[in-house]
């Protein structure tokens, strides 16, 4: 990527204005740091910082025609400038760059030759034999680009908001698929596929054709003379990216300068789901893996600079740039600038979780097209610029204008969700190869996740919690009045405005950035799908999480309608579970410190499972049945197949009385927290209490001289002569007994009069010690009753820490835990809480209790 500038009909063309130009063009060296280029005609201004991707050597911009009477700056990649130069043979070429074809074309067919070009890109010309000049920005706003108008008549243009926002008194975001003209002197459009009218389609549909498109793609994207690889998530867009680039990288000319083994890049928390599955498409197909890990607090710490990048405050896109801004910074620093990257798929094949409740194939072509349409303001912006900010250069074969124009125009009959067809069916089934297999099936047809939850489910928790220690109730609640467009509706949301807002005050850059209903930054109307979307505040796929699994019940597709969730110790034997159990259905592991889990019974040995010379001990057999999951001899699994209003009143009624069970668990687990942190309160005052007491005894020990008592004569008047002393034998601690005894202390902050005697203070510290150590005591036993309470429901309360016990005991009030949002929508469930008890039969930790939960009801075996 590259960053341009340019300025036309400015008032002021001095040596200062220059200057200004040139500081303003500064702001996007980040997007290229290899030269920096200005050219100056009048009062027109063209600047350039490039990143050189394509003829390093010569490629410097702005580019010219051959009388230099053409001027033209460029962010992009032209794929097709070789064909392109075949149809300029009477035009003299001074480099190599892809982008110099367009000030020949434009000498060629003049404004209309937009459309010949195949690409990502934006780009002004400037003809200086007339002074005109043109913008235009690619089909889809793959490039950003934004356009401004000065108090001076000035008209701006520039590929990130900030070097325009403080000299531009308004400023948008240039429209993909356009062309501004100064001799119209407006915006027209040149890109028009027949999808866009947004007609349905009704094309059959051809796995081979759409295939093929997509391999074309991908190759054409391998055009560069710089180190790239792929942004690898394990995801099924992205690994077919992989599969595809390593297929063809033996036969294309980077593999003549950089090699034929394809790099590839993943990002996550330590064992997000991203890390894992991308480790296993990287091994499958041999590429050369980078795995990069971040932690929460890095991410947060990292916030204000992806929000000055992005020029965003959508709440889904910072989620989701910020992984990508750390893992960019990683990749610039192996001396790679060019990646390609799987964004477009789920726009054009609703692979969204909430297209499964599209009602009619008509609003889901209607709601991919609105998709597409908004691309530049969420995916495209976000696998720009956070790839851009550490100058790496981010392409995406999905969005290539032919693949794009052939998969738009099948029928959307084929892409709906039906009974047996997963979400992106067409594309899956298109690589789906038994002969010459792209990807193993697993991966194929793994399941959607969102990009920010793919990087660890962590992360999206961590960030609402920041914000809610950020942004106070009082805040939110008078976010209308402080920002009345696009207002905040969560803390989060809040926190990223204000951030935006520091970078960005001014009302057209806040115009720049979407809002509105919306799930997974879908239309509004796509929210109108179903009721329940509209109650939930948070704006991404979490939203729609279970839809998925929803469906496969609908469709009684058992295999992938249960989902059994281990519990516990059990990462080591995790591949022995999923051998066993991997054909019932989906496993879920939630891993426990074996510190924590076995310390009840350490003196008992563990199962050697993890070496790789040792045979696991045999695993109990799962069979579903009608009313509970039980351990079988029988391999077969079984499944009944009711009436739909039997499973209906039977998952009714199952999900009552599991709500109530985890409602009567939940409360159980709150008051054990409760009693956890008032044991720590209390042991920090009983800390406080002693160091204060310890410190009293050693001056009452130390002390040589007695200072008077302000209160002598008036303790005297009120006990008299005769008074009774406090003790009747000397304390052991300051050698006093009498109540007018003259050794006084005096704590620090207090005047004169709050004096008191050292007797009376120890004593009053002792008795309040003896209080606190009875507190402590009571405090402990409740504990002790509540983990009891919590163990015999199936889990070992007192092993495991309060985020944890939280996600376990959670439902109604925590949808989106990662296990009880999946396990209530799917046919079946067993859930396995592992503790660190042994079957003496089987030696395995925790079979002894497998509570079960299906659709029919709960059991426990």
């Amino acid at each position: 990527m590259c960053g341009i500038l340019a300025v036309f009909g400015c008032i002021d063309n001095s040596q200062a204005k220059r200057s200004r130009i040139i500081e303003l063009s500064r702001r996007l060296k980040h997007r290229g740091p290899d030269w920096s280029g200005l050219h100056c005609h009048g009062n027109c201004y063209l600047a350039h910082q490039r990143l050189a991707i394509v003829d390093p050597a010569s490629g410097d911009q702005p580019l010219y025609n051959e009388d230099k009477t053409v001027v033209v700056t460029v962010n992009g990649e032209i794929y097709n400038h070789k064909q392109l130069r075949e149809n300029l043979k009477s035009h003299q070429f001074r480099t190599g760059s892809d982008c110099e074809v367009i000030a020949h074309l434009y000498e060629e067919h003049g404004e209309e030759f937009v459309d010949m070009l195949d690409g990502m890109f934006s780009f002004v010309l400037l003809d200086t034999r007339d002074e005109s000049f043109i913008a235009a920005r690619d089909a889809i706003g793959i490039t950003p680009l934004y356009m401004g108008w000065g108090l001076d008549g000035s008209i701006w243009f520039a590929s990130e908001m900030k070097a325009l926002s403080d000299d531009c008194e308004r400023f948008i975001s240039f429209p993909p698929g356009h062309i501004y003209s100064s001799k119209q002197g407006e915006l027209r459009r040149w890109y028009n596929p027949p999808w866009f009218l947004e007609q349905t389609p009704s094309a059959s549909y051809d796995p081979i054709v759409l295939r093929k498109a997509f391999e074309k793609a991908v190759v054409k994207r391998l055009m560069t003379d710089v180190p790239f690889g792929v942004l690898l998530s394990g995801g099924l867009d992205s690994s077919l990216v992989a599969a595809v680039a390593c297929r063809y990288l033996a036969d294309s000319e980077a593999a003549c300068q950089w090699g034929s083994q394809l790099h590839t890049f993943c990002i996550g928390l330590e064992k997000s789901p991203d890390l894992k599955a991308a480790r296993e498409v990287a091994e499958y197909l041999g590429t050369r893996h980078h795995e990069f890990h971040f932690t929460v607090q890095e991410g947060i710490d990292a916030l204000e600079e992806v929000i000055y990048h992005t020029e965003t405050y959508d709440v889904t896109t910072i989620r989701a740039s910020t992984p990508m801004f750390l893992m960019s910074r990683k990749i610039k620093s192996l001396g790679v600038k060019m990646v390609l990257s799987g964004e477009g798929s789920d726009e054009i094949f609703g692979g969204y979780l909430y297209f499964h409740k599209a009602p009619n194939k008509d609003e889901f072509h209607q709601e991919t097209c609105q998709k597409i349409k908004a691309l530049h303001l969420y995916d495209c912006l976000r696998a720009n610029k956070s790839t851009s900010a550490w100058g790496v250069e981010a392409r995406v074969p999905f969005l290539d204008k032919d693949f794009i124009n052939i998969a738009m125009n099948i029928d959307p009959e084929w892409k709906m969700i039906r009974p047996g067809r997963i979400e992106k069916w067409v594309l899956r089934n298109a690589f789906d190869d038994d002969q010459e297999p792209y990807l193993p099936k697993h991966i194929l047809y793994r399941q959607k996740e969102q990009f920010s939850d793919g990087v660890g489910y962590s992360w999206i928790d961590g960030l609402k919690d920041h914000a809610n220690c950020q942004v106070t109730d009082s805040m939110l609640s008078n976010a209308s009045f402080v920002y009345p467009e696009n207002t905040p509706t969560t803390k989060e949301a809040y926190y990223y405005r204000t951030i935006f807002e520091k970078f960005f005050p001014k009302n057209a850059a806040r115009s720049t950035v979407p809002g509105g209903p919306s799930v997974a930054c879908s239309t509004a109307k796509a929210v109108e799908w179903d009721a329940e979307w509209s109650k939930n505040p948070d704006p991404s796929g979490r939203a729609a999480l279970g839809i998925h699994t929803a469906a496969y019940k609908e469709a009684g597709d058992a295999e992938k309608g249960n989902v059994i969730v281990f519990v516990g110790i059990c990462f080591a034997y995790k591949k022995h579970i999923v051998n066993q159990y991997g054909d019932l259905g989906e496993i879920m592991i939630i891993q426990l410190p074996s510190s924590e889990a076995s310390r009840a019974h350490s003196t008992l040995p563990l199962p050697d499972w993890s070496s790789p010379f040792s045979d696991p001990p045999p695993l109990p057999e799962l069979r579903f049945s009608d009313h509970q999951a039980q351990p079988s001899s029988a391999l077969k699994f079984q499944l009944p197949t009711p009436t739909p209003t039997t499973i209906i009143s039977r998952m009714d009624e199952t999900m009552k009385q599991f709500q109530k069970s985890l409602i009567e668990l939940e409360t159980e687990a709150e008051r054990l927290l409760l009693a956890r942190n008032q044991m720590v309160e209390n042991d920090r005052v009983r800390n406080g209490n002693r160091e204060a007491l310890t410190s009293l005894r050693k001056i009452a020990r130390t002390t040589k001289t007695s200072v008077p008592s302000p209160f002598e004569s008036i303790m005297k008047e009120i006990g008299g002569p005769q008074s009774r002393p406090l003790v009747k034998e000397v304390c052991p601690t300051c050698g006093n007994h009498d109540s007018n005894e003259r050794t006084w202390m005096m704590f620090p902050g207090t005047d004169v009069f709050a004096r008191i005697p050292f007797h009376a203070a120890h004593t009053i510290l002792e008795t309040e010690q003896e209080q606190l150590d009875l507190d402590s005591r009571r405090l402990q036993g409740i504990v002790k009753e509540k983990s009891l309470v919590i163990s015999d429901k199936g889990a070992l309360a007192d092993k495991i820490c309060p985020g944890v016990l939280k996600s376990l005991v959670t439902l109604t009030d925590k949808p989106n835990c990662s296990v009880w949002a999946s396990v209530h929508n799917f046919s079946s469930v067993a859930l396995v809480l592992l503790t660190s008890e042994f079957s003496s039969k089987q030696g395995l930790i925790g079979m002894e209790k497998l509570a079960i939960v299906t659709t029919c009801g709960i059991g426990k075996v």
